[in-house]
């Protein structure tokens, strides 16, 4: 899949931009953290994060529009640009000696700049692949190269701070997102004609009331809202850590500012291998009982940071409470998006994702103020206890709501069957099992025409259908076989025309969502690249 999508020249630029970026910003978030605790002391930590995460929320919406405004090749190029000359003169500033304020002010200023990168990244991506599948491909890829960043950006920067200083992390990732806006710079032609969005496309007042009321009205049953607000907490207490193991690595286990980065790193190892761990949530029945025990399991280690004194301890416990975030993380949007309907999970998960903001900040904020008041252990363990607290307090409520909608058991067993399916995450395979209809049949009756817009994927539960291809029956298919897909993933008419052979049973997913599916997942994206190519090389021969 990789190989294929990697041979688009513009492709390999804008990925190779992406990755430098990504590291990047996790590096200097480590970086800037640890500036304060030595340039205007331990009590700054927290407000210095805040400082830092207040920006993004306030520009994020603003700056989004700067690549429907401008050419997205020249928009994509000037935010990496923008951001890595920010990450310079902050870096800069710290060199010279400048008063922390400044160096503060500059380093939101990075904030601010990078905010526009994500949305111009997702925007132009389409333009440089040109094929459906080759997107599905692009966008694994991105979310595989921005997992990666997230692990080799505090990593990097701890190598960097054992033999240099926050300044040269800074100027690192400035001279990283400089690169990156170079290697993006031959695409300024993409998109030559702005995209100003028209008056007509503003959604009209009386719109958006209405989904306001919707959104209200989602959050009305208590379950979902706790189970937003657990998100929040989860996202708070990630954040209080990344403040509190500044503290932890210079004061008590020795490991100076360079330990701060390998901490976080440590976290983020264990992030990935939770994440992998909980393929096997999907489809089970009771998912409330694992908010608790994946808080727990975070909680544990984080207790145990408080109580050693040994650097190589605090990682391996680090990696450890990495595993429960990702339990906790998995376990929750499963839940939320069992209780919400599918037309209004789009909205409340961008709800949840603003709360999640919020919560961080509050978390990197309140782990300063609890440094200060009951010292560095009593704060670790206030960290490590508030998960469970707040898991424990909405246990009852969301685990009664989740018991009271039904799971979609046997079309997650049916999709489960399917290769192009069995690779996705829980939560994507859950969602995609909620989105499919059923249809009865009978036999004789045109399922697909050849030539049609392909508009709808079937997986076939019952019966059996003929396939034929310009007069020709090409074959059948029965139970556990799926058909429908190479028009949705290459965007193209209908190849084949699909008719009933005996009366069947199918389930459907119209183009949105199995797209939406499929692009999810590596492993799923990958099935969808070697299906198109499969095609291709039959119909070439």
């Amino acid at each position: 899949m990789f190989r294929d999508v990697l041979r688009i020249a513009d492709v390999r630029r804008v990925e190779a931009a992406w990755l430098a970026f990504n590291a990047g910003e996790w590096a200097i978030w480590v970086a800037i953290l640890v500036y304060a605790y030595t340039a205007s002391g331990p009590a700054s930590v927290g407000i210095v994060a805040v400082a830092q995460l207040l920006p993004a929320a306030i520009a994020a919406p603003l700056t989004a529009k700067i690549g429907d405004r401008m050419p997205r090749g020249r928009a994509l190029t000037l935010a990496y640009a923008t951001t890595g000359a920010a990450m310079l003169a902050a870096g800069l500033a710290m060199f010279v000696g400048l008063p922390p304020l400044i160096v503060y002010v500059l380093a939101a200023s990075v904030v601010v700049a990078y905010t526009s990168i994500r949305p111009i990244q997702s925007a132009i991506l389409p333009a440089v692949v040109g094929r459906a599948e080759h997107l599905t491909a692009a966008n694994a890829l991105s979310t595989l190269l921005e997992g990666t960043g997230v692990l080799i950006g505090p990593l990097l920067c701890g190598l960097v701070l054992t033999l240099a200083s926050p300044a040269a992390v800074y100027v690192g990732a400035g001279v990283a997102t400089l690169i990156a806006a170079l290697l993006v710079g031959p695409l300024h032609s993409l998109a030559s004609r702005p995209v100003v969005q028209a008056a007509s496309d503003v959604e009209p007042p009386a719109q958006t009331e209405a989904r306001r009321s919707r959104i209200q009205a989602v959050l009305a049953e208590p379950g979902r809202a706790l189970a937003v607000a657990l998100l929040a907490a989860r996202f708070g207490v990630a954040a209080a850590m990344d403040v509190l193991v500044v503290f932890a690595s210079i004061e008590v286990l020795g490991m100076g500012q360079a330990g701060a980065g390998f901490l976080s790193a440590a976290i983020g190892v264990g992030w990935v291998v939770g994440g992998a761990l909980t393929v096997g949530l999907v489809g089970r029945p009771h998912l409330t009982p694992l908010l608790l025990i994946g808080a727990c399991i975070w909680a544990v280690p984080v207790v145990g940071v408080a109580r050693v004194s040994e650097g190589t301890a605090a990682l391996v416990l680090l990696v450890a409470a990495g595993i429960g975030l990702a339990v906790v993380d998995v376990a929750v949007r499963t839940v939320l998006q069992r209780l919400v309907p599918v037309e209004d999970l789009p909205s409340v998960f961008g709800l949840a994702e603003g709360a999640s903001m919020g919560g961080a900040a509050t978390g990197a904020l309140v782990a300063g103020v609890l440094v200060a008041v009951v010292g560095l252990g009593g704060a670790i363990v206030a960290s490590a206890l508030t998960l469970p607290l707040v898991a424990l307090a909405i246990f009852r409520t969301v685990g009664r709501d989740e018991a009271a909608h039904p799971i979609p058991f046997r079309q997650i067993a049916l999709l489960r069957r399917l290769p192009l399916f069995a690779p996705l995450a829980p939560p994507a395979l859950e969602a995609a099992a909620a989105s499919l209809s059923a249809e009865a049949l009978p036999a004789g009756t045109s399922v697909i025409t050849e030539g049609d817009v392909g508009d709808r994927f079937y997986a076939i539960e019952e019966g059996e259908v003929q396939v034929s291809q310009g007069g020709r029956v090409i074959g059948r298919l029965g139970p556990g076989s799926s058909f429908g897909e190479l028009a949705l993933i290459r965007d193209i008419p209908r190849t084949a025309s699909v008719v009933t052979v005996t009366d069947v049973a199918l389930e459907a997913l119209d183009r949105d969502a199995f797209l939406l599916a499929i692009t999810a997942s590596q492993g799923a994206a990958d099935e969808a690249a070697r299906i198109a190519a499969a095609y291709r090389t039959r119909d070439d021969g």
